[in-house]
């Protein structure tokens, strides 16, 4: 786990667990990458030593807010173990109605924790008075920005929108490229929701050409194999489509319960010709199944290939009217 600065603030001595040191707050993400953790640290100084003292406390990326949760940090003498939460919350400007009654209840007993450090209440509301109308340079706010970007830590755009519309900051090329990215990615996102949610027509669906083919519930493993569930035919669409337009697999494998109950195989189907159609894996990409098939004619190879359901129904024929369900697939 590498540790990313993206600003320090202002070296000084505090008092840290009972004992006098010389530290620098700074704002940074505990890691590289989409799954970082971003907000106010402290840094340690011993014998020309930089440590991290505390994990950061912070989320999403919410640099104004840790920047000003810097600023709170810097006015404290005494630091513990509930110090650098207390900053970054008591930072926070505004927050969302549905998230109000939650973050309310944390914000009083930070805000009590931090008025004992800095001579009451009074003293504290003035200090957050203080630090909620400052903002970072234009300069400074970028150079932030690119430090995390450059690790794969994206700023967050709600964040700088509303800091924008209340016009506490000035826009930038950059904020401007980071706001147009995350639109982008938030229509990405509703994008492949709609995609998931859309029903197929039936001679698309995977579930109802299993279900004309007798072919029962299919079993799933999670990919760090956490998690196994049983997918009905009528659920099959939906989990196939969604395990492969999130990009969790690439394809979804299917398996179902062998004859006897104890082992898992392909799902398969024989067809009057004595042509068998085993059932390896189904991948959904251009709002279309493709079902890597091995197809087992008598006294010949097997020939595996990708074809798509209508692909599919041509390959196998006219099906029988009322299929009974084949040795509990």
């Amino acid at each position: 786990m590498t540790l990313v600065i993206a600003a320090r603030g202002i070296p000084s001595e505090k008092n840290v667990d009972g004992q006098n040191r010389m530290v620098v707050p700074f704002i940074g993400a505990d890691r590289r990458g989409e799954y970082s953790q971003v907000g106010v640290g402290l840094l340690l100084m011993d014998e020309h030593k930089i440590n991290l003292w505390w994990s950061l406390c912070g989320s999403s990326a919410m640099l104004i807010q840790a920047w000003r949760g810097m600023k709170i940090l810097g006015r404290i003498e005494r630091v513990d173990d509930d110090t650098l939460c207390a900053c970054w919350f008591v930072a926070r400007h505004d927050v969302p109605d549905g998230d109000k009654r939650d973050f309310d209840h944390h914000f009083a007993r930070h805000f009590d924790y931090l008025a004992e450090r800095v001579g009451g209440v009074t003293a504290l509301q003035a200090l957050r008075d203080e630090v909620l109308v400052s903002v970072p340079s234009a300069d400074e706010l970028d150079t932030m920005v690119m430090v995390l970007r450059e690790e794969g830590v994206y700023a967050n755009a709600w964040e700088l929108e509303e800091e924008l519309g209340a016009g506490r900051i000035e826009t930038t090329p950059l904020i401007e490229t980071i706001i147009r990215e995350a639109d982008e990615r938030r229509a990405e996102t509703d994008r492949k929701h709609k995609e998931v949610r859309r029903p197929l027509p039936p001679e698309e669906s995977l579930g109802i050409l299993f279900r004309e083919l007798g072919i029962g519930r299919l079993f799933y493993s999670s990919v760090d194999m956490d998690s196994e569930t049983w997918i009905e035919p009528d659920e099959l669409d939906q989990w196939a489509k969604e395990i492969c337009v999130w990009g969790i697999r690439a394809s979804y494998p299917l398996k179902g319960m062998k004859e006897g109950g104890k082992e898992l195989e392909h799902p398969w189907y024989a067809a009057s010709d004595g042509t068998k159609y085993v059932f390896v894996s189904a991948s959904y990409r251009d709002g279309c199944f493709y079902v890597e098939t091995a197809v087992e004619g008598k006294a010949v190879a097997p020939v595996e290939g990708e074809y798509t359901i209508a692909e599919l129904r041509d390959l196998i024929g006219p099906l029988p009217p009322k299929p009974t369900p084949r040795r509990g697939l």
